[in-house]
């Protein structure tokens, strides 16, 4: 789904990414992964920075390094040992961690990012389903906005892709047709004590009626019991089954809100379930 057109003909990621330096989020996860594999192997890209998080007494370059150890990436180690090319060595782990403010960036690599990327790719993200509310929002929406607040400040970006999910439209009747749009729905803050038929009632009437970042706001600044108890009051009356996935709804409105310079073009994508690869690079 794009906020901003991109050519409906002739347009391909091999073309787009040719030359280009990309910034990917959530590389050690299994679409990130993928993703990066996909990137080295099918495209001619310049280099890929991936932000990681050090963990468990190895660096980011250290969790990086074992992560291209795996199967997934044989055919670029075959293509190495063959010398055939190296594409490893456009690989660079800059550390950080999205719930830190700055990203948990050194002054060195945030000049470094800044300076040469021209696409970001945000595929991190907490997935628990039922996570709570502070949880899910300090990860998913204030880590998004983390990154949009660095990408605005890439001289050379053109490209910020949000990974959603499909179920940010969850609360749409069975058998509707979802259309690349944003489906928006009115956001009424809870008042502490209510009861659902109290926050229905006070929601119909219009009296509660926030944006999406005063909601988050509000959440945050509340205790994470009291936050969790009132944001279940929100999702019944909007349908959502999940604060994963109403946690991704406020951040797709965030991303679509946030200003970036007009030479960027922003979209979200919106993956149903994720399982097995049907193809290369091995089916399984």
């Amino acid at each position: 789904m794009c906020f901003t057109a991109l050519p409906d003909m002739g347009w391909s990621p091999r073309h787009e990414l040719n030359g280009q330096t990309v910034l990917i989020t959530g590389s050690l996860g299994f679409l990130g992964s993928v993703l990066l594999e996909q990137v080295l192997r099918l495209t001619e890209v310049a280099k890929v920075y991936l932000l990681v998080r050090g963990k468990k007494h190895l660096t980011a370059a250290q969790r990086v390094e074992k992560m291209l150890c795996l199967p997934l990436f044989h055919l670029l180690h075959d293509d190495a040992r063959n010398g055939i090319r190296n594409v490893f060595d456009k690989v660079q782990a800059v550390e950080g961690d999205l719930t830190l403010p700055g990203l948990g960036l050194s002054a060195e690599d945030a000049a470094a990012v800044r300076r040469e990327v021209n696409v970001i790719v945000h595929c991190a993200a907490d997935i628990e389903l039922d996570a709570q509310v502070h949880k899910t929002l300090k990860a998913n929406y204030l880590g998004t906005r983390g990154l949009l607040e660095l990408a605005a400040d890439c001289h050379r970006l053109r490209v910020f892709l949000h990974t959603s999910t499909y179920f940010v439209n969850s609360h749409l009747p069975r058998h509707t047709l979802v259309k690349e749009q944003m489906y928006r729905l009115p956001l009424s803050l809870p008042e502490p004590g209510m009861t659902q038929a109290e926050y229905e009632a006070a929601a119909d009437a219009g009296k509660l009626t926030v944006t999406h970042d005063k909601f988050v706001a509000a959440m945050l600044e509340r205790p994470a019991e009291e936050a969790d108890q009132q944001t279940q009051l929100v999702m019944q009356r909007l349908n959502f089954a999940s604060s994963y996935a109403f946690g991704k709804f406020l951040t797709e409105l965030m991303v679509e809100e946030f200003p970036l310079p007009s030479r960027v073009s922003k979209a979200v994508v919106r993956p149903s379930l994720i399982s097995s690869i049907a193809g290369a690079p091995y089916p399984g």
